[in-house]
C-alpha cells in the first residue's frame, strides 16, 4: 500500500512510504520447537515442546515412526497442550518425531523442517564393578547434524534428573565412574 496526498487543485503533495502485508491465508505457522523427548521403559515416548512463535495456532499435529519407516500422523491436540505421552511398539529403536502448527484462518502446517529422535542406550554393568556403561551405537546410529553436545542425565525418575557430563556430538557410549553402592 501507499498513499498520495494531493491538494484541492490534484497537485500531487506528498506520499506515504510504501507498505505491504502477506494475506493471511498464505502464511505458514512457525514450527514448535521440541524441548523434551524419553522413551519410558519399553511402551511409551514422552515429549514437551515450547508453543509456535506464530500467531492464530488451531491446534498442534504430532508425527512419527520408528527411524527409517514412513512418518505417521499420532494425534492433533489443543494449542494449549505442550506435552504428550503415546504408547509406541518398540521404543528400543530409534523413534523420530515432529510437533507440527495448525494454522487457525488457513488451516495450513508448519513444515516437516525440525525433528527429534529418540535414542535408547544400553546399559551393562560387570559384576561388583561400580562402573555403568552406556552405549548407543548399536544400529551404527547418528545424531542428527547441528547437535555441538551430549548431555548425560542420571536420576530416579525424569523428573529429578542430574547432569553428570557434556560430551563430543560423535560419542557412541559414556562409562559413569560416580555410581556408589546403594545409589
Amino acid at each position: 500500500y501507499r498513499l498520495m496526498i494531493q491538494d484541492s487543485l490534484g497537485n500531487t503533495v506528498s506520499y506515504s512510504d510504501s507498505i505491504q502485508i502477506v494475506p493471511f491465508d498464505t502464511i505458514t505457522p512457525a514450527q514448535p520447537v521440541i524441548e523434551y523427548l524419553s522413551t519410558n521403559g519399553v511402551d511409551s515416548i514422552s515429549f514437551s515442546w515450547s508453543p509456535s512463535r506464530s500467531l492464530n495456532i488451531k491446534n498442534y499435529h504430532i508425527y512419527g515412526a520408528p527411524l527409517g519407516s514412513p512418518i505417521a500422523f499420532i494425534d492433533s491436540v489443543p494449542d494449549t497442550t505442550l506435552a504428550y505421552t503415546f504408547f509406541a511398539t518398540n521404543t528400543q529403536t530409534p523413534w523420530v518425531i515432529y510437533v507440527l502448527a495448525k494454522n487457525y484462518c488457513n488451516e495450513k502446517l508448519s513444515l516437516f523442517d525440525d525433528s527429534v529422535i529418540t535414542y535408547h542406550p544400553a546399559l551393562s554393568q560387570s559384576g561388583c564393578n561400580k562402573e555403568i556403561l552406556l552405549d548407543w551405537s548399536t544400529g551404527k546410529l547418528e545424531f542428527p547434524v547441528g547437535n555441538d553436545s551430549i548431555h548425560i542425565y542420571r536420576g530416579l525418575s525424569s523428573t529429578t534428573l542430574n547432569l553428570l557430563d557434556v560430551i563430543a556430538p560423535g560419542s557412541q557410549n559414556y562409562v559413569d565412574t560416580s555410581v556408589q553402592f546403594g545409589n
